[in-house]
């Protein structure tokens, strides 16, 4: 985290995020000119042990989109489980 310039207490915001939207949206976090979308795969007890995340050039990401893969990750997840 020390290399992402994250301390723990953004990190503890961030994850409060997560556990409130069901996701976590970013753009240009890691690598400039990189958007990414993560959403957690929940256990039965509700613990996060993976998660799926889709990469994609910021420049070719609308909000719109973002929206849509945020929608069809949840759904596989959900019909995985």
């Amino acid at each position: 985290y020390q290399e992402l310039n994250v301390d723990l207490e953004a990190l503890q915001e961030l994850l409060d995020h997560v556990r409130e939207d069901g996701y976590d949206s970013r753009r240009n976090a890691v690598i400039q000119g990189i958007s990414g979308i993560s959403l957690p795969i929940l256990e039965g007890d509700g613990t996060c042990r993976a998660a799926v995340t889709v990469a994609k050039p910021t420049d070719e990401l609308s909000d719109r989109e973002a929206g849509q893969i945020v929608e069809k990750i949840r759904s596989y997840i959900e019909f995985l489980s």
